[in-house]
């Protein structure tokens, strides 16, 4: 959970920031997250982050989540 000023500042974000732990279950929306993806943060929380991808995007997500995990942020590209 974020500090005040940070919780704050991701609050009024006009961003989507969401915050998973490391089996992709959604930890943190803030109000940018429920508006552009269309669910409110009380719906996200504790769901897997695949709810908010198209299905055809699930099955390489998982696999660039287990790369993460596994190598950190240096095992997969962002953009790839």
């Amino acid at each position: 959970v974020p500090s005040s000023l940070a919780a704050g500042i991701i609050a009024l974000s006009p961003e989507a920031v969401i915050c998973v732990d490391d089996a992709g279950r959604v930890l943190f929306a803030n109000p940018a997250a429920e508006r552009i993806f269309g669910h409110p943060a009380s719906e996200l929380l504790g769901a897997p982050l695949d709810v908010l991808l198209p299905p055809g995007s699930r099955a390489a997500h998982g696999r660039h989540m287990a790369a993460f995990r596994d190598g950190g942020p240096e095992a997969i590209r962002m953009d790839a």
